[in-house]
């Protein structure tokens, strides 16, 4: 069992494609989906309980305003209340490949002891590789989908960051401070196609020759996952 969380802000317009492209996810409905809202979003949390992918999982809704960093911290101190040694997060304008659950569990198993690896994205900036292949990388940019294991979050939970300052800058200093590397696909298993608002990274923000370069594919069949 890995969790997937999800911190939500109040763009249901990419919500409502990025919850169509979790239901696609094979093993999807054995994964609880926890979705951590910003209060204030009725209208949200009713979009997400409609069509939320048919798993167990929760809907929960913040206290206050926490803002990015802090509700991130919030979705995975959720996801780790489970009781998993392994989450997945997922920010709320990103859609996933239909295998993203298989190469994550892929992962967490490969890589569960070898401290030298802080995490593992679905991203990749680069044109495809071989569908099969994974990449050790000496950084980390994958804050759009990525899993992190218990301990190396337990490592790193303290010094996270206030709201708005970055948590996947805080995690690429902390893995390149620590000498530690990231695992990523050779061909990306995410795009986040937000424009406008929190997590931007579309077109608008003059992302779009990044997304032509990625070339990313939805349906994946399964693969022999191999650290290439």
């Amino acid at each position: 069992m890995i969790p997937v969380v999800v911190p939500v802000y109040d763009r249901t317009h990419y919500v409502t494609q990025t919850l169509a492209s979790w239901r696609d996810v094979r093993g999807i409905g054995d994964t609880p989906v926890i979705h951590s809202c910003e209060p204030g979003q009725p209208a949200m949390v009713d979009l997400i309980r409609q069509q939320r992918p048919p798993s167990p999982g929760a809907v929960l809704v913040n206290p206050e305003q926490l803002g990015n960093d802090q509700n991130m911290k919030a979705a995975l101190t959720a996801g780790f209340a489970t009781g998993a040694d392994f989450v997945i997060a997922a920010e709320d304008d990103v859609i996933v490949s239909t295998d993203l659950l298989e190469y994550m569990a892929w992962a967490r198993d490969t890589y569960a002891a070898d401290k030298s690896v802080l995490a593992v994205t679905a991203f990749r900036f680069e044109e495809p590789g071989p569908l099969d292949a994974v990449l050790r990388t000496p950084w980390f940019f994958g804050g759009a989908c990525w899993g992190m294991w218990r301990d190396r979050w337990d490592e790193m939970e303290p010094g996270w960051p206030p709201s708005w300052y970055g948590y996947d800058l805080y995690l690429w200093t902390l893995a390149k401070e620590t000498g530690r590397v990231c695992i990523q696909p050779a061909a990306t298993r995410c795009r986040n196609i937000g424009e406008h608002g929190t997590n931007t990274h579309g077109e608008a923000s003059g992302f779009a020759d990044v997304w032509e370069r990625q070339q990313f594919v939805a349906e994946v069949p399964p693969q022999s996952y191999r650290e290439a």
